[in-house]
């Protein structure tokens, strides 16, 4: 098991070891801030896939803001994206991965995605 942390400002998840709290590994990808991430199945123990949402760009030109779906067994590697988002704030993945909801700020709503 372990303890992964969305890191806003350095644009990557930092990886834990929940025990003792010691550093594992850092993945920076195509993810420029993971403003959040979640497993579909946290209760079954699956880290199979992680969602993740990025923000928005501190300076420079502006990128979409998406969530991003990080394949566990491919070392993070990116496998799915979607989403038009402005200002996420944090998301949620249900049970078994098939609707995503992510707190959109600029609209002061939740948006929900599903899966078909």
């Amino acid at each position: 098991m372990r303890l992964y942390v969305a890191d806003r400002e350095n644009g990557r998840v930092e990886i834990f070891d929940p025990n003792d709290g010691s550093f594992k590994e850092a993945w920076s990808s195509t993810v420029r801030r993971a403003f959040a991430l979640d497993f579909p199945t946290p209760t079954q123990g699956s880290e199979d896939y992680l969602f993740i949402v990025d923000g928005p760009s501190l300076g420079g030109r502006p990128k979409p803001v998406k969530v991003y779906v990080l394949d566990m067994n491919l070392h993070g590697n990116v496998v799915e994206q979607f989403g038009n988002l402005e200002q996420p704030h944090d998301l949620v993945v249900t049970h078994q991965g098939r609707e995503v909801f992510v707190a959109e700020i600029t609209l002061d709503t939740v948006l929900k995605y599903v899966k078909v």
